[in-house]
């Protein structure tokens, strides 16, 4: 997981995403506010492990770095009970592919 640092514009970003999506989704498409700002590079499921991945970005120095973000992927998210497992289950649905220029 990258933390987003300075996080100013990202969070100004994040809060026009979310206006134009009340806009045109109205109030009930937004029914989690996401969290502290964030890029995952990696899930794990099932038996599989994320350990590996993160041991190696922990590795990484310098610790921070610039990431240019040219395109925004807004996406449908669910958690929802797994019914072989009981544990949750994150799915997600492409909406839109939002290029941001530059």
């Amino acid at each position: 997981m990258l933390d987003v640092w300075p996080e100013h514009e990202a969070m100004s970003l994040h809060r026009r995403v979310q206006a134009a999506i009340r806009t045109t989704r109205g109030d009930a498409a937004l029914q989690h506010n996401g969290g502290r700002l964030h890029c995952s590079l990696g899930y794990s499921y099932d038996t599989a492990s994320s350990d590996g991945l993160n041991s190696a970005l922990r590795a990484l120095t310098p610790r921070r770095a610039p990431l240019h973000v040219d395109t925004l992927h807004l996406l449908s998210v669910r958690y929802d009970i797994a019914q072989d497992s009981g544990g949750w289950r994150i799915s997600w649905e492409p909406i839109a592919e939002i290029p941001l220029g530059g």
